[in-house]
C-alpha cells in the first residue's frame, strides 16, 4: 500500500511540475497568486512523497538492525507479553524475594489491585510470582539485592553499582567498587550497565573506553546509548566521523522515543546530505529539526530557521508571497536562537531584520508606504512586515 502510494505521488508531482513549467511569465498579482497556488500543491506533494520514503527507510533501518541484533527480551509471565528489557527501569520491574520481574504494566496492575480482585496479579501480601511473603522495602531490601546480584543476577549487580557510583540509598561513594559490580553485569551483556559504563567513561572524557560499552549497548537496543553513539560518529569523537552509523543509530533512537537530540542530528545530516548516509533533504530535514526545536533543542533553533527558508526559497518564485511567506517562522526561530547569546546567530538575525524591513510596502496588497494615506503598521508578533489593515494581515497570514 504504502509502495503503491508513493509512485502515485511520484506521477503526480511529475505531471504538477510539468503544469507549472507550462505556465506563463506571471503579468500580475492575480496570475502570481494562480501560480503560488499550484506551487503549494506541488510542495505538499513532494513533502508527503519525501516523508512516505524516509518511513521507509526508517522501518528498513529498524528491521535490518534488529536481525543483526535481536533486541534483549523477556516473556512477561502475567500478560505473556514478549517485552523489550533493553532499559531495565523503563520497562521491567524485579521482585526482592525471587529475583524474577514482570513487565512495568503488569507490575502497575499488580500494585494497584485491590485484596478482593484477582490474586494472581495482586501485591497485598505476596509475591504473584513465587507466593513468598514480600519483604518490607524499607527494611533489609538492599540484603536482599545483594544476595541476588551475589547469585549472579545481572539487575542486581547492576543496581549494586550504581548505587556505589551515585552514593544512592545510603552508600557513600565508591567508584572502584561501583564499577566492579556493573562490569559483571556487563559481562552477561546486561544493557543498562553497559551503557552506565559507557556514560561514566564518557563523563571522564575517555570517549575512546565509553565508546565500546556504547556501542554493545545500543547494539542490545538500549536507546539512550544509541543516542549517545549517534553523535559520537556524527561529530567523530573516538574516532573518524562516519555519518552513514550516525544515521543508523539516531534513526534507530528516534524511532523509538522520538528523542530531541536523535532529531537534531538527522536533521543536521538532511541539510548536509553525506557521502554514504541519507541524501540531502530540505523536507527531511525540516521534519527533524522541527521535531528537535519543539521539544526545546536550542542547537536546533538557527538551523530550523535556516531551512525553512531555503525550503521556501526552493519550492516558491520569492519568499514574501502573501499568504506564503516564510518570514514570521524564519524570524520566529531565529529570535529564540539568538536568545541563547551566540553572537554569530544574533548578528544573523539583525541582518535578517534589516532586510525584511526595506519591505516599506503591506506584505498582502503592496502598496507603497508613500501612496498610502494613512501609516503601515509593523506586526507586533513577527516585526517583519507592514500592514495598511487588519485585513490584508490576515490574509498575508
Amino acid at each position: 500500500m504504502t509502495s503503491s502510494r508513493a509512485e502515485t505521488l511520484k506521477e503526480e508531482i511529475n505531471a504538477q511540475r510539468r503544469s507549472i513549467a507550462a505556465l506563463p511569465p506571471c503579468r500580475n498579482r492575480t496570475e502570481q497568486v494562480s501560480k503560488v497556488k499550484q506551487q503549494q500543491i506541488l510542495a505538499d506533494k513532494v513533502e508527503e512523497y519525501e516523508l512516505l520514503l524516509e518511513s521507509q527507510r526508517v522501518d528498513s533501518v529498524v528491521r535490518g538492525h534488529e536481525e543483526l541484533h535481536p533486541p534483549v527480551t523477556d516473556e512477561c509471565p502475567i500478560c505473556l507479553e514478549t517485552i523489550r528489557i533493553a532499559s531495565v527501569v523503563d520497562s521491567w520491574s524485579y521482585f526482592l524475594c525471587c529475583g524474577n520481574g514482570m513487565c512495568r504494566d503488569c507490575h502497575k496492575v499488580a500494585a494497584a489491585a485491590p485484596e478482593n480482585e484477582d490474586e494472581r496479579i495482586s501485591l497485598n501480601d505476596s509475591c504473584p510470582l513465587c507466593r513468598a511473603t514480600l519483604p518490607d522495602q524499607d527494611e533489609g531490601s538492599i540484603n536482599f539485592i545483594k544476595k541476588h546480584a551475589d547469585n549472579g543476577r545481572a539487575w542486581a549487580q547492576c543496581w549494586i553499582g550504581k548505587v556505589h557510583m551515585d552514593g544512592l540509598e545510603g552508600f557513600t561513594v565508591d567508584i572502584k567498587e561501583g564499577l566492579k559490580w556493573l562490569e559483571l553485569a556487563a559481562e552477561q551483556h546486561d544493557p543498562q550497565a553497559l551503557y552506565q559504563l559507557g556514560e561514566h567513561h564518557g563523563i571522564a572524557q575517555s570517549f575512546s573506553r565509553a565508546k565500546p560499552y556504547f556501542q554493545e549497548a545500543a547494539d542490545l537496543g538500549h536507546i539512550s546509548a544509541q543516542v549517545q553513539l549517534g553523535s559520537m560518529y556524527l561529530d567523530g569523537i573516538a574516532g573518524a566521523k562516519d555519518e552513514s552509523k550516525a544515521a543508523h543509530y539516531s534513526t534507530l533512537a528516534y524511532s523509538s522515543r522520538r528523542d530531541p537530540l536523535s532529531a537534531l542530528n538527522l536533521g543536521r545530516i538532511f541539510l548536509k546530505g553525506y557521502g554514504n548516509a541519507p541524501h540531502k533533504s530540505l523536507v527531511r530535514a525540516k521534519h527533524y529539526l522541527q521535531s528537535a526545536a519543539e521539544k526545546g533543542m536550542k542547537m536546533a533553533y538557527i538551523l530550523l530557521a535556516q531551512t525553512l527558508l531555503n525550503l521556501y526559497a526552493e519550492c516558491f518564485d520569492s519568499i514574501v508571497i502573501p499568504g506564503h511567506s516564510c518570514i514570521p517562522s524564519v524570524l520566529f526561530w531565529a529570535r529564540k536562537a539568538a536568545e541563547t547569546g551566540d553572537s554569530d546567530v544574533i548578528n544573523d538575525v539583525e541582518e535578517l531584520e534589516r532586510l525584511v524591513g526595506q519591505f516599506q510596502f503591506c506584505a498582502n496588497c503592496k502598496i507603497p508606504a508613500e501612496d498610502f494615506s494613512g501609516k503601515l503598521k509593523l506586526c507586533v508578533r513577527c516585526k517583519a512586515f507592514w500592514y495598511c489593515g487588519r485585513e490584508c494581515q490576515l490574509k498575508h497570514w
